[in-house]
């Protein structure tokens, strides 16, 4: 049993694909719960059990929970901070999070793993104002995401993308290749001209989606983020070309892709551009400044 901390918490996303699944368990379990209403609401839940002798959070839901509760996170003093731990048991439809430390899918060996209580530190990202802890990217990735959120409420989504679980980003990923609009017109770093990209992924961890592995070399401890732009294809068939390539980690080996490192990083947009990490459409504009906060979460894990 954790011993880290006198208050063990979960907290729980109704929205996610596995959340009554987590309400029994929580149950199941007789572990305190709270239901996640909004970032507010995550917020103050943090602050109500962030003191004295700290607490355990155990959070679950996808990367869009694990995002917003690191962002209400940071939003702490870093004394309040310094008495949390976290654990992240997977409920949504990616979870490359849990994935990516090696957390079990199944809620009972998540819950059974983190209780084992190894503390990891971890690299937390920032975009302007926003945290986030996987990865994420404009052009592309961030469209994928858009047209997820569109058909949220959709009878397609319930009846064809929902079913599918994580295979819908693959499934929405191709077909925004077939509509060949999906760039973004990018200045990285000190680099002097824009280049037409077909995505620009910010990483912290080697894939997102699941199955996407955009950067395979990306550690989430190094106090690095790694930046990986793939420029646009000329046709269709080379846009599917490089999107296997990525699938199998391999599209790092072509001249025309770059990967950079840096502690922090400034990138410009020729014009309105969107960035999505951790599921979530995060801020919007024509500037973005990177940064990398080296091992500033502990989780469990």
């Amino acid at each position: 049993m954790i011993t880290i901390a006198n208050k063990v918490i979960a907290l729980i996303n109704p929205n996610a694909t596995k959340a009554k699944k987590a309400i029994r368990f929580c149950k199941s379990r007789s572990l305190a719960y709270h239901i996640l209403l909004d970032a507010s609401n995550c917020l103050s839940l943090l602050q109500r059990y962030a003191s004295g002798n700290g607490a355990t959070f155990l959070v679950f839901g996808g990367d869009g929970t694990y995002n917003a509760f690191t962002n209400a996170l940071f939003s702490l003093t870093k004394r309040q901070r310094d008495t949390c731990y976290a654990g992240f048991l997977p409920c949504g439809r990616a979870n490359d999070l849990p994935a990516a430390l090696g957390i079990p899918n199944s809620l009972p060996s998540a819950y059974d793993r983190i209780l084992a209580g190894e503390i990891r530190k971890i690299d937390v990202l920032k975009v302007n104002k926003h945290f986030f802890l996987s990865g994420g990217g404009f052009g592309l990735p961030a469209e994928v995401v858009k047209t997820h959120h569109t058909l949220a409420a959709s009878t397609f989504h319930q009846k064809v993308l929902l079913p599918l679980g994580n295979l819908s980003y693959l499934a929405v990923t191709l077909a925004k290749m077939m509509e060949a609009r999906a760039w973004v017109d990018i200045k990285c770093g000190h680099e002097t001209h824009p280049e037409r990209l077909m995505l620009c992924a910010i990483m912290n961890q080697p894939f997102i989606g699941k199955r996407f592995l955009l950067c395979p070399p990306a550690k989430q401890s190094d106090g690095l983020l790694d930046v990986v732009s793939i420029p646009k294809q000329p046709t269709r068939a080379a846009n599917f070309a490089i999107l296997l390539k990525v699938l199998k980690g391999t599209h790092l080996r072509n001249r025309e892709v770059k990967h950079v490192q840096a502690r922090e990083i400034t990138i410009t947009t020729t014009k309105q551009a969107t960035f999505m990490a951790d599921g979530e459409l995060l801020c919007s504009g024509t500037a973005f400044k990177f940064t990398c906060h080296r091992n500033a979460i502990r989780i469990l894990c």
